[in-house]
């Protein structure tokens, strides 16, 4: 995607569409930013796929919450939003998206599924960083920032719906 092929009011419309598709996944890391899978230690019974399936939607959604306030203050950003105030306006949205993806991973979603949910924590991660540059921007113009979010939030909305999927729910919406 070329940078000027992205108006500064399309920009507006784009980040709070882009983050929605993190929406039904969770993301995260440690706190030294590194997106890495915990093993996962097999202590209990599997669970059952609907088990998994409720635990996944209780775990996403305070992320999900967390999320869409976000994507309220980010419909607001003008001309003059610094890359500082946009920052501090996700905090709390990469602050959930972390402790859910934290969650995520210490589950046992079983041999087939294990994968896709380190796949999807690997995606997020990388959405989660886009976010953390937020803070080094003087401008919230359209740019490469915008071009890693639009590819960053397209696989891990893939990895989403993979992991939706085999958990017998419905496709998120993007």
């Amino acid at each position: 995607m070329d940078n000027a092929s992205i108006s500064w009011r399309t920009s507006l419309v784009l980040v709070p569409a882009l983050l929605a598709a993190c929406v039904p996944a969770g993301c995260g890391s440690n706190d030294a930013g590194v997106y890495t899978a915990r093993p996962v230690k097999h202590t209990e019974p599997p669970m059952s796929r609907a088990a998994l399936a409720r635990a996944y939607l209780f775990i996403t959604g305070p992320a999900n919450d967390a999320l869409s306030k976000f994507r309220t203050k980010a419909s607001g950003w003008g001309d003059s939003t610094t890359g500082t105030q946009a920052a501090k306006d996700a905090a709390p949205a990469v602050a959930a998206l972390r402790r859910a993806d934290s969650q995520l991973l210490r589950l046992d979603w079983g041999p087939s599924m294990n994968p896709e949910v380190r796949t999807l924590v690997t995606a997020h991660g990388a959405v989660i960083r886009d976010l953390g540059s937020l803070r080094a921007l003087k401008s919230l113009a359209p740019g490469p920032w915008l071009n890693r979010l639009v590819d960053d939030s397209s696989k891990a909305s893939a990895a989403a719906q993979v992991l939706r999927k085999d958990l017998g729910l419905p496709q998120s919406k993007p």
